[in-house]
């Protein structure tokens, strides 16, 4: 049994499943119903709000992170706002942790944290694991993966829906094309409103809404498919080309598969952690994403 510490009761820390019984979507969650971790201790500076969280998983709280915590936790997660991220990685670092750690994104998110991170020592960075949830949910993971090997085709184009800024919900976006392509974006044309990327061949449109409302589609053409996940990325379609049955000669799109995911990804993502599965995204990747994503806002 490994012992667990989540550091931020907000909302990916406890809050988005603590009175859903059908989700599970936080690291609180995850750490109490996996049979794999104990959850042993919150932190949050609002110590009611851990002690909260702690009287519904029956465990420990507290305001702050102690050196006796560092040594008895096997892994950590960080759910903080982004400023602190840093500060607590140093801490961790400085009192040479050995265990898994699991940090929200984004990674950091200025150019002098960046250079800070990567000074750190490389067997320190390698158990740090970047919370991109696409990543986790096995049928996502596997359809992001048979993109990137190509089992789908080429890819000709990609639209993604996003709302608020690219480093807080675009990076997710950003993410995927990376992890997909493999290679690095050439940046076309940037708006307050519309990222235009080119990868290898393929274009990449991404819409960022300023609305009122949550919003995450992405959207996949291929040669052969057409990939589409929506309802905040809860749901994944997929279309395959055929001859209309109604107009001569053309070609349509049918409906081949409709599933539901995402509603349970974070026990995916303790396991894959702990078991050091492949393919699950690194604290280089959140690095890449950001050095992508201030390359598109000095462009603009």
């Amino acid at each position: 049994m490994r012992y667990a510490i989540v550091i931020g009761c907000g909302k990916i820390g406890a809050q988005y499943d603590l009175d859903n019984e059908n989700l599970t979507l936080t690291h609180a969650k995850a750490y109490f119903l996996s049979a794999k971790t104990e959850l042993y201790k919150l932190i949050d500076t609002d110590i009611d709000v851990a002690k909260k969280v702690a009287k519904t998983y029956q465990c420990a709280f507290a305001d702050k992170l102690s050196s006796s915590d560092i040594q008895k936790a096997d892994i950590i997660s960080i759910a903080t706002p982004t400023e602190f991220h840093l500060e607590i990685l140093e801490l961790l670092h400085v009192n040479d942790y050995k265990g898994k750690i699991i940090l929200e994104k984004p990674a950091v998110s200025k150019e002098n944290e960046i250079e800070k991170l990567l000074s750190f020592h490389p067997d320190f960075l390698n158990q740090i694991t970047m919370n991109y949830i696409r990543r986790f949910d096995r049928v996502y993971a596997k359809i992001l993966y048979d993109l990137k090997t190509k089992i789908y085709g080429d890819i000709q184009k990609i639209e993604a829906n996003i709302f608020g800024s690219l480093e807080h919900n675009g990076v997710h976006v950003i993410n995927i094309l990376n992890y997909i392509f493999q290679s690095k974006a050439k940046i076309l044309f940037v708006s307050s409103q519309t990222v235009i990327l080119q990868y290898e061949n393929s274009e990449i449109i991404i819409n960022i809404l300023h609305t009122p409302y949550i919003n995450f589609d992405l959207t996949v053409f291929t040669d052969k498919i057409k990939i589409v996940f929506d309802s905040l990325g809860y749901t994944c379609k997929t279309y395959k080309p055929q001859l209309s049955k109604q107009f001569k000669d053309t070609i349509v799109l049918q409906k081949i598969s409709s599933e539901s995911i995402l509603h349970s990804y974070a026990l995916d993502m303790i396991e894959a952690v702990i078991e050091d599965k492949k393919e699950i995204p690194t604290i280089y990747e959140g690095i890449t994403d950001m050095k992508t994503i201030k390359e598109i806002q000095c462009w603009q």
